[in-house]
């Protein structure tokens, strides 16, 4: 879904809210998942 149908489905949002609230979600996904261990092949 792109910024401009959230806002034909949403029309009282503004873009740059929109936005910013993907942006957060991004950041906390990264902070929440666990990342797997690089295996040492040395």
């Amino acid at each position: 879904m792109t910024v401009a149908e959230i806002l034909l489905d949403f029309p009282t949002l503004e873009e740059n809210a929109v936005r910013a609230v993907i942006a957060f979600a991004v950041v906390s996904t990264e902070q929440d998942l666990p990342v797997q261990a690089v295996p040492n092949i040395a």
